[in-house]
């Protein structure tokens, strides 16, 4: 029976039924979903766009917010500006203040020392009317005191100005003394540079050069200091100039390193040598002219070809050499430097270089015109007098209180003169001092003697001086 009602048409119509149901409600969620999923990309779409709009708007935020911080940037830097130039102000107000009342102190104390001095006259007259020759006595020695303050105070025409107007009748001790250096003082300025006078050296024709911290060498007429060539190619200081013993060629060393060679005619530059790492200090040509030797910072004393350029020999040292110099037979070089140690080579040796103690740096070297001896100058103001056969120290020269610089011995070898930065001392050849030259102001740069041994040169701060270098009875 229950297999027979299974089976009946009736059951299968209900079956078909359910089954067609299903398939609607299927039909209906399946369109449910459609329209939900629709309806959630559209709202992500939504909120996509105010996402979009969102970050726009914060990102106009922050381009207002930079640009504000910006303009307060700069208000703040227009502020600060103003305040520097306010306070620009009041310093400068204070600063003409400040002259305005030193100008009107200055005055003032001119003013009393006018009528002081108008006073002291008056008295003076009144003195000498009672006692002329007290009077005359005591103006002789306020003479004489204000001559030696002027001659201290490198004034180069006053003391003598001073000293001539002095009664020949009253002059004693003091006043040949003081005319001793009076007398020495400053004869000519050979012409100007732009910068601090740094070297000079004379050619055996008596041509004058001179270098300074700027990179220019220049050469003169030495009558009148007129310039005949300008020589420009050094990048900061030249440091030396020298001439070749024929006068034909000049050599150079600056502060870039460089060596060079120019044409002392025409001031055309002839050779240019890559010579030391660092400056190049001193330099010196052989007495026949065909050898240069150089050395610098450093430490290498390096010998060349002075016709080609061409190195042929060198050597180094620990420590920065400055100075170099050839003896006048040519058969020893010396050299020294910072490690306070002086070398002298000699090619007739078989030994090494002979060192040489000294004190302290070798600033500059001078073989006297014999060749027998060599003078160092250091930088605590020693000068030693080597006698070159022996390596003994035959005397110091002491007298200056600060660096000796350059030297130079006249050409017959009886004088050598010392420079440092206040003043040029000349000694004979036992050690004397014989004079101390005031330097005119701005430190002494080289040294050299003219030809004939009557005119000393120097660079004077940017000027080229000449002291009259004559022997005095």
């Amino acid at each position: 029976m229950l297999l027979a009602a299974l089976a009946s048409p009736g059951c299968g119509y209900q079956q078909a039924e359910r089954a067609r149901q299903a398939e609607a409600r299927a039909s209906a969620a399946a369109s449910a979903a459609a329209r939900a999923e629709e309806q959630a990309q559209a709202e992500n779409d939504r909120v996509s766009k105010e996402l979009a709009a969102v970050r726009g708007e914060l990102s106009a935020a922050r381009a207002e917010a930079e640009k504000a911080r910006q303009e307060a940037e700069e208000q703040r830097e227009r502020a600060a500006r103003f305040r520097r130039d306010a306070e620009r102000g009041e310093e400068a107000e204070k600063a003409a203040r400040q002259a305005a009342d030193a100008e009107r102190h200055r005055a003032e104390a001119e003013k009393a020392r006018v009528e002081e001095g108008v006073r002291r006259a008056q008295e003076r007259r009144k003195a000498f009317a009672r006692d002329p020759v007290r009077t005359a006595v005591g103006l002789y020695a306020e003479r004489m005191a204000k001559a030696q303050l002027a001659w201290r105070d490198n004034n180069p025409t006053l003391p003598a100005e001073l000293l001539a107007g002095a009664p020949e009748s009253l002059r004693g001790w003091e006043w040949y003394y003081l005319h001793k250096f009076a007398d020495r003082q400053v004869t000519a300025n050979l012409g100007k540079h732009d910068s601090r006078v740094t070297a000079v050296a004379f050619a055996p024709d008596g041509r004058l050069a001179s270098a300074d911290e700027a990179g220019t060498a220049v050469l003169r007429d030495p009558a009148n200091g007129k310039e005949s060539a300008v020589l420009t190619g050094h990048k900061g200081v030249v440091h030396q100039v020298a001439f070749s013993p024929d006068g034909r060629r000049l050599v150079t060393t600056g502060e870039d390193g460089q060596v060079k060679l120019w044409d002392a005619e025409t001031g055309k530059e002839q050779l240019s040598l890559r010579a030391h790492a660092g400056a190049a200090y001193g330099a010196a040509f052989s007495p026949d002219g065909r050898r240069l030797a150089s050395v610098g910072a450093d430490g290498s004393l390096r010998v060349w070809d002075a016709a080609s350029g061409t190195e042929v020999f060198s050597l180094r040292e620990a420590d920065r050499l400055l100075a170099v110099a050839f003896s006048p037979d040519g058969r020893r070089l010396a050299y020294g430097g910072a490690g306070g140690l002086l070398l002298v080579a000699d090619r007739t040796a078989t030994t090494a270089p002979v060192p040489l103690r000294t004190a302290g740096s070798v600033r500059a070297l001078a073989f006297s015109p014999d060749s027998r001896c060599l003078v160092s100058a250091v930088e605590n103001g020693d000068v030693t007098v080597w006698d070159v056969g022996t390596g003994s120290v035959l005397r110091t020269l002491k007298g200056h209180d600060e660096d000796v610089a350059a030297l130079a011995f006249n050409p017959d070898g009886t004088r050598l003169a010392t420079a440092s930065e206040k003043a040029v001392r000349l000694w004979d050849v036992e050690g004397t001092e014989l004079l101390m030259l005031r330097n005119p102001g701005g430190g002494v740069g080289g040294l050299a003697f003219s030809p004939d041994g009557t005119r000393l040169i120097a660079g004077g701060g940017k000027t080229v001086v000449v002291w009259d270098a004559t022997p005095r009875k």
